[in-house]
């Protein structure tokens, strides 16, 4: 899945204006939870950033460009009401990992998102 920023709203440092980003995680957040209330949206596209962060921003700036959903997704709801669509290697507590820097989580990040890279060019 592909997604491109449309709405430069002047807040998001990282991104820029009309380029593609390849969608990593796709997230669903009940509309009553406090980030769906403070950012307006209750879904966000999790995506490396232009410089390389992999980050989480709300879909609203966005247009999806390519609706190819990535069979390496898998599907899991969380305490809060979350749904989230994700590589099944990023579950449980990869995303605390990776925020961590730990070496391992770093090198699956990066494996699975050549990945899902290579899945979305064919």
């Amino acid at each position: 899945m592909r997604v491109k920023y449309i709405i430069n709203n002047n807040k998001e440092e990282a991104l820029t204006y009309q380029k593609e980003y390849l969608v990593l995680t796709l997230e669903v957040f009940p509309s009553s939870s406090a980030i769906a209330m403070h950012e307006g949206d209750n879904i966000f596209f999790r995506l490396e950033n232009d410089i390389g962060q992999m980050l989480m921003y709300p879909s609203k700036l966005f247009e999806i460009t390519s609706n190819k959903v990535s069979s390496r997704w898998e599907i899991e709801k969380n305490h809060d009401g979350s749904i989230h669509f994700l590589p099944s290697l990023w579950r449980g507590a990869f995303i605390d990992e990776y925020y961590n820097y730990t070496p391992s989580a770093m090198e699956v990040y990066k494996n699975v998102k050549e990945k899902l890279f290579e899945e979305e060019t064919y």
